[in-house]
């Protein structure tokens, strides 16, 4: 027997720390995770300024004159989204679109804590025994083709993340961890959750696509993956149904996206009529188009953010942000037999010290980055202080591989095994994405290191769709992988559980009791003060056995076009928050307006 008590007091010290205001015990109009502003220093000097205060001033109260009337903006996509059914997510690409098409019951805050959109949940209640969450939904809701938007298309898209047959993997262990969604009402829907889980909000997160369009019989007998045949690709590329503050226009392939709001959309609607978002693959290609006016925002590499961005042509145009941002880069091993190098964990800890993480940091990255220790960086709540740093070290990788019985040839140099009667040598791949020089300068290196100890390095450059399909199809040997997850860590479970091998991005095949039985431990504890222990161990366990090895915690660097205003930045970027884009507004200026006083800098800083 449960003391309710107690179960009332852990959930309300979860919610302390987590930033959410549960309302237990009766109907709350209130909306958890009140969003705040991002800190933000200046620097001024020798470069660019740097957080400047103007880039995040909210709207003016009255009816200024200040304000551009209905903007254009011009947004970069690095690739592709790959479908804009928000199901079937695979790349950021696919977030961003999705955010703007569509609306959904949960989001996340600045400091990516998920919270009941207040947009569309007006009030919600929640059971005493903490299981069961009763939304009520804003009844002026609609789709953009007018039908309405109701609790039914709540429940219809949960029932289709569990069918075996709809690969929406992004979503499936979340939504398990549900006994059941149910419309009550066109506006009132109620999740009842298995057990009392730390992890409540984040299961609930799920999409909303609509029911008239998908639940088709005649369509689902044809393809029950909800996403291959023309009917339902029509719907995912050409012919999108959402419900967002934007309405789709038009997708030109490698091209552009451009949406138009929505001016039928009973939401408060955006300050910007259109956007278009261009596909510029190549870093320095965006960095050129920023600077002639053809982008107002777009991504820095660490080069860039350091070297490239204390021209005139950029102060003319932008400033730069930065801050955290919470994704990790690292290379992933698949370690489950299906090939003869990487189940072996003194293997995988041999790669770990053959990469020369100072050098890498330090040439490369121009120290904007931070060197990893595992799945938390050194701002997150879980993360653990004690773990000792893996360094390069290739007499120990040489030794490993030794024990490992990886031998070297007397004649070649190239390390072999004898597999089954076969002779084996040390030669692998590693997929990777194309566009992206790090990645090359990474691998160079990396190719480096690897051969003096007579391993040798194949690597395999992919579109990024194509290479998302071979992961997902477990056709590979290693990649390179960049992983971004929210601030709640049990979403880390869905890369490193061994559920997570069938139902989610676990595509190395890792898999550990403990760490199973930790994750299960601490999405069942609600005190915030003994989560956090769970999830240090977590961390310590994974970087122990290197399914990945860890390379660098990734920094937000950012350009903006020096008119935009009302921008906030989290730890996922600027866009996928709330309010994120939301309030954002543009300065209006006389055409040839001089650059702000404010961003000018020192006639020296451009020659240096």
């Amino acid at each position: 027997m449960i003391d309710q008590s107690v179960v009332l007091q852990r959930l309300s010290a979860a919610a302390t720390m987590l930033g959410i205001s549960l309302g237990l015990l009766a109907c709350s109009t209130e909306v958890p995770g009140a969003a705040r502003k991002a800190a933000r220093t200046t620097v001024t000097g020798e470069r660019a300024l740097v957080n400047p205060d103007f880039l995040f001033e909210p709207l003016p109260a009255d009816d200024s004159p200040r304000v551009a009337e209905d903007p254009t903006l011009l947004r970069r996509f690095q690739r592709s989204p790959t479908i804009l059914n928000p199901l079937f997510n695979s790349l950021w690409e696919d977030h961003f679109m999705h955010a703007l098409l569509y609306v959904f019951p949960v989001t996340r805050d600045i400091n990516m804590v998920s919270l009941f959109d207040p947009a569309i949940v007006q009030s919600w209640d929640r059971s005493l025994d903490g299981k069961t969450f009763t939304l009520h939904l804003n009844p002026t809701l609609r789709w953009h083709d007018d039908e309405p938007w109701t609790a039914h298309d709540i429940e219809f898209t949960y029932h289709a993340i569990l069918d075996d047959s709809v690969p929406a993997l992004f979503y499936k262990l979340f939504a398990s961890r549900l006994e059941t969604v149910r419309a009550i009402d066109d506006h009132t829907v109620q999740y009842v959750h298995k057990d009392v889980l730390a992890t409540y909000m984040r299961d609930m997160a799920l999409p909303v696509i609509p029911r008239h369009i998908f639940d088709v019989p005649a369509e689902r007998a044809k393809d029950p993956t909800l996403r291959s045949s023309e009917y339902y690709s029509n719907y995912g590329h050409r012919e999108i149904v959402g419900s967002g503050p934007y309405r789709f226009v038009e997708w030109r392939a490698n091209d552009q996206i451009v949406v138009e709001r929505w001016e039928d959309s009973p939401l408060t609607k955006s300050r910007f009529a259109r956007q278009v978002l261009k596909i510029v693959p190549d870093v320095n290609v965006a960095l050129l188009l920023f600077k002639k006016g053809e982008l107002h925002e777009t991504t820095l590499q660490s080069q860039q953010f350091a070297t490239q961005t204390d021209d005139a042509a950029f102060k003319e145009r932008g400033v730069k942000a930065t801050g955290p941002w919470r994704m990790t880069a690292s290379l992933g091993w698949k370690q489950d037999g299906s090939n003869p190098f990487f189940a072996d964990r003194r293997v995988r800890l041999a790669m770990s010290h053959a990469f020369d993480y100072e050098r890498f940091l330090r040439d490369s990255l121009y120290g904007v980055y931070q060197s990893s220790t595992g799945i938390f960086d050194r701002q997150h709540w879980a993360y653990n202080p004690e773990i000792e740093r893996i360094t390069f070290d290739l007499k120990k990788a040489a030794q490993l591989l030794d024990e490992a019985g990886w031998l070297v040839d007397e004649e070649t140099g190239w390390r072999y095994k004898m597999v089954d009667g076969q002779t084996v040598p040390f030669e692998f791949e590693m997929l990777i994405a194309q566009g992206n020089p790090t990645w090359t300068k990474l691998v160079n290196l990396y190719s480096q290191g690897l051969r003096r100890i007579g391993v040798k390095l194949k690597p395999r450059v992919f579109e990024v769709a194509a290479l998302i399909a071979k992961l997902k199809k477990s056709d590979f040997q290693s990649y390179i992988a960049i992983i971004e997850v929210t601030n709640d860590p049990d979403e880390w479970s869905n890369f490193w559980a061994t559920e997570a091998i069938k139902n989610g991005y676990n595509y190395g095949g890792y898999s550990s009791s403990v760490v199973d039985e930790l994750f299960e431990r601490g999405r069942r504890e609600l005190d915030p003060a003994e989560r956090k222990p769970i999830y240090q161990q977590i961390q310590a366990q994974i970087y122990e056995d290197q399914p990945f090895t860890f390379i660098y915690d990734y920094t937000l660097t950012w350009a903006f076009n020096k008119n935009l205003r009302g921008v906030t930045v989290s730890p996922s970027g600027p866009f996928l928050h709330y309010p994120g884009l939301r309030d954002w507004w543009v300065e209006q200026e006389p055409k040839d307006a001089p650059v702000p006083s404010s961003i000018q800098l020192d006639a020296s800083a451009s020659a240096r």
